[in-house]
């Protein structure tokens, strides 16, 4: 069987009469690989930035591009408890990467907007990702590729944000920006 890949980690690719669970299998290793490899070129970058990876997974879920996120909503992106996120919260507020304010629709409601500050430390995440992360080395054809074939085995489209990604990559195509494709999303979610 030829090897997939160039460690030791990353499977073989089953012959054709062999089972579906060897390719499975193959694909497992692979994806722990990538999943690896890039959260260590992530970790080197929280290091950096004096960040946890639960602030950085924050930060990450909050669009600066979006109107501002409720923290119950983050919560359920997160998929943790609201009192996480409230630990988080303070978190990201004592080093000026976000604020909280108070939805003038419910009082009771606390909105999360990144600052100046944290908007620059979300875009080093995200330019790192696109960057450091193996799949970044793939053609931007085979990454659409991917992303279609990932999002068709999960079974969904992307939670809350199912045109971003989309016209994501026919902007770069285009030659447009990412952040003109999310303000134009978020426009369309307005608009309904």
């Amino acid at each position: 069987m030829p090897t997939v890949g160039v460690t030791k980690y990353a499977g073989r690719v089953p012959a054709a009469n062999q089972t579906s669970e060897s390719l499975i299998y193959a694909l497992a290793e692979l994806t722990f690989e990538v999943a690896n490899r890039t959260n260590a070129v992530i970790d080197e970058l929280l290091a950096q930035l004096d960040l946890t990876a639960p602030l950085a997974n924050a930060l990450w879920r909050l669009d600066p591009s979006g109107p501002a996120l409720p923290m119950r909503d983050l919560a359920s992106r997160l998929s943790c408890d609201p009192s996480t996120v409230t630990f988080l919260a303070d978190r990201l507020e004592e080093r000026q990467l976000l604020e909280r304010r108070v939805d003038p629709k419910n009082r009771r409601v606390k909105l999360l907007v990144l600052t100046p500050k944290g908007e620059r430390v979300r875009g080093a995440l995200v330019e790192r990702m696109a960057t450091g992360s193996p799949i970044a080395r793939l053609p931007f054809r085979d990454q659409q590729q991917l992303h279609r074939l990932l999002t068709k085995a999960l079974g969904r489209r992307l939670k809350n944000r199912p045109h971003v990604v989309d016209e994501a990559c026919q902007a770069a195509v285009d030659g447009a920006s990412l952040g003109r494709v999310q303000k134009r999303a978020v426009r369309r979610s307005r608009d309904g």
